[in-house]
């Protein structure tokens, strides 16, 4: 086909615009996935637009962070921050081991040092870390400026304790939003007051030889320690051993002897003493003397002849010759036998008095246990038997010293006494030999339990240990429990299986819980 020239020009004008068509594209496709750059760039100006063109400025972009991030941030340090450190550089008041009265208002001061590099607001506190706070705040403004490597004075206002006793409280520096840093301070005074003795017991205070018995205690205030030593029938005193409390020990003695249970202070020492009766091995019934002449009282005494409300003290005799023997308590007779031991807790200070009687006449003896701060406390009492005739009363001696050291009863003398021969004196209706023992309970098993009701999931009062004796005051209806009394007075149940009783269960009485 024949194409004329007009046609020919349109065509290769038409292929002309179509190249250049795609070269531009090809060039817009290329600026737009090349790496961002300053760039300038020209556009032609169109009718009706200025000629002069004017540069956008490139925009300022800043970044955001999260919420935790920006905590993170402000908690994390840059490296030109400060730091904080604190030392304890002497104690201005109130030394390691000073002395304040009870309930006695002071001020603690201690000198510290700013060992960081950033200087402290008035601000920056002092606060609680520790131990015994002793009214003292729980943290206190410092009130200062300190600058780095200065010293200030901390001070911080205490009520000592009512009770005596060492007692210490830890403090430490922190910055204004709580942040603790630096070395902990802290003061130690002494509230004076000499140790006190809660208790110093034994299981059994008659024994036979080599029978075990355990002793237990509690104290408090023995911040210089406590101490249990043997003391023997001569006074001679065995070494000190330290305990601590509460505590106990399981001793065999082969013969009569005591123990000190000692707790110090710096403000003094507290002391009780207990004594354990053991029956000589190949002791015999003394014979009855003959009608002419007054029973012997071997020994009558107690293990403490001072002690305060609440406290008990033992009883311990033994005697002969005897028709019959009683315990004089407030006017009262009460029938006993002989060796034997009671158990007393007098409210105020009480005479207690032995009295042996046969046809001859009557022999009786007294111990008296002074009560700390009874209201009326009567004349101590003699320890020296008194051979009374008969149709006499015996008098009631008075002792300048009421603590005797315990003698062997195989020891003691024997008082002579002449025949006498004045009225019989009037029968009585009980011998010694007659008269019932009283009720007692002993635990077959270490850590025998003692509850407040006949019940096993009652809850506890006390733990025994086996052999330890406990009085019996009565049983629960099905006899499967028996009310018992400890050494310390309290009162509790225990179930009957687990101790030996000393009489016939079915004989007690029955105690409604």
């Amino acid at each position: 086909m024949k194409i004329d020239s007009k046609t020919r020009n349109i065509i290769l004008s038409t292929v002309v615009a179509l190249i250049v068509l795609l070269i531009g594209v090809a060039l817009w496709r290329q600026s737009r996935t090349a790496a961002p750059e300053a760039m300038s760039i020209d556009v032609t100006p169109q009718a009706g637009a200025t000629a002069e063109t004017t540069a956008t400025p490139a925009a300022s972009v800043t970044a955001t962070l999260a919420p935790d991030t920006q905590e993170q941030a402000a908690a994390s340090p840059s490296p030109d921050s400060c730091t904080n450190n604190a030392a304890f550089a002497g104690d201005v008041t109130l030394p390691d081991g000073a002395e304040v009265q009870p309930d006695t208002a002071t001020v603690k001061t201690w000198r510290i040092r700013n060992t960081g590099t950033c200087t402290w607001g008035g601000d920056y506190q002092l606060r609680f870390a520790g131990g015994d706070q002793l009214g003292g705040p729980d943290s206190m403004a410092i009130g200062t400026e300190v600058a780095p490597g200065a010293e200030f004075n901390a001070e911080i206002p205490l009520v000592s304790a009512s009770e005596a006793g060492r007692y210490q409280g830890q403090w430490i520096m922190a910055d204004p939003v709580g942040n603790s840093f630096g070395q902990v301070v802290y003061y130690e005074i002494v509230v004076p007051g000499t140790p006190a003795i809660a208790y110093f017991k034994a299981s059994q205070y008659w024994v036979s030889p080599g029978q075990q018995v355990t002793l237990s205690w509690d104290l408090a205030k023995a911040y210089d320690g406590a101490f249990l030593r043997e003391v023997a029938l001569d006074g001679a005193t065995g070494a000190e051993q330290g305990v601590v409390a509460p505590g106990s020990t399981v001793v065999t003695p082969e013969k009569t002897i005591s123990y000190d249970l000692i707790a110090r202070n710096d403000q003094g020492e507290s002391m009780r003493r207990l004594t354990i009766m053991v029956a000589p091995a190949d002791a015999t019934a003394t014979p009855l003397p003959g009608a002419e002449q007054l029973p012997v009282i071997s020994y009558f005494r107690a293990d403490r002849y001072e002690i305060t409300v609440g406290e008990q003290a033992i009883l311990s005799w033994d005697l002969s010759g005897a028709e019959s023997a009683f315990l004089v308590i407030d006017g009262a007779e009460e029938g006993v036998t002989a060796p034997s031991v009671r158990a007393v807790s007098p409210e105020q200070t009480t005479i207690y008095r032995l009295v042996a009687r046969n046809a001859a006449g009557e022999l009786a003896q007294e111990v008296t246990v002074v009560v700390a701060d009874a209201a009326e406390a009567p004349p101590a009492a003699e320890l020296t038997p008194t051979n009374t005739p008969a149709g006499e009363q015996a008098a009631t001696p008075v002792p300048e010293e009421p603590t005797p050291t315990p003698e062997a009863p195989a020891t003691e003398p024997t008082p002579t006494v002449e025949p006498v021969e004045e009225a019989e004196p009037t029968p009585t209706d009980v011998p010694a030999e007659e008269a019932p023992a009283e009720p007692a309970a002993t635990a077959r098993n270490a850590d025998t339990a003692i509850l407040t009701a006949p019940d096993g999931t009652a809850e506890q009062v006390n733990l025994v240990g086996a052999g330890q004796q406990m009085a019996v005051l009565g049983r629960s209806e099905d006899s499967a429990w028996l009310q018992v009394t400890l050494d310390d007075g309290a009162t509790g149940w225990v179930a009957a299986d687990q101790v030996d009783v000393s009489v016939d269960v079915a004989t007690l009485p029955v105690v409604t819980p």
